[in-house]
């Protein structure tokens, strides 16, 4: 009698009693856990310029971990530049710990004369990164860091 109640039981309770689990098989992995790092996390960044002679600030995006030529839309002589913004994954504006993790730098043009002179020697003429604690870069002042002395910008650079 209690085996013919114990599979009574088994029959008519088991699959009311399973329709409560889910038919997932196997465990869901776990989301990965993202370390603190140093590095931003954003795609691009958003610098803002001004032309010699105007005081309208204009902006262009450069992607980042990327060498970007200057062009058409990315000035190679402004009078004086900064980090705007960092643009994350989704398009939207990274937090300002992202911003301050950000530098750039620009590669100028040099003439054959610097180039052959620079080879020469065996160095490279790198400009020093810049931040957003630097705040604005001044290219046509000759105290400033940065003076590229009527050179043009080849191209730019961030991390």
């Amino acid at each position: 009698m209690h085996l013919q109640t114990y599979l009574w039981g088994v029959l008519l309770w088991q699959p009311v009693l399973s329709l409560g689990i889910p038919k997932i098989s196997g465990q869901s992995p776990l989301l990965p856990v993202r370390p603190q790092t140093t590095e931003p996390s954003g795609n691009s960044v958003i610098l803002a310029y001004k032309e010699s002679g105007s005081d309208r600030v204009r902006h262009f995006e450069i992607a980042l971990r990327r060498l970007t030529l200057s062009g058409v839309d990315i000035p190679a002589q402004p009078n004086e530049i900064r980090i705007a913004s960092v643009v994350n994954r989704k398009g939207g504006l990274a937090p300002l710990e992202e911003l301050s993790k950000v530098m750039c730098r620009i590669v100028p043009k040099l003439s054959v004369e610097e180039k052959t002179a620079l080879e020469f020697s065996g160095q490279e003429k790198l400009f020093p990164w810049f931040r957003t604690d630097d705040e604005t870069i001044f290219f046509k002042r000759p105290s400033s860091r940065w003076f590229l002395a009527g050179r043009s910008i080849q191209s730019y650079e961030c991390r």
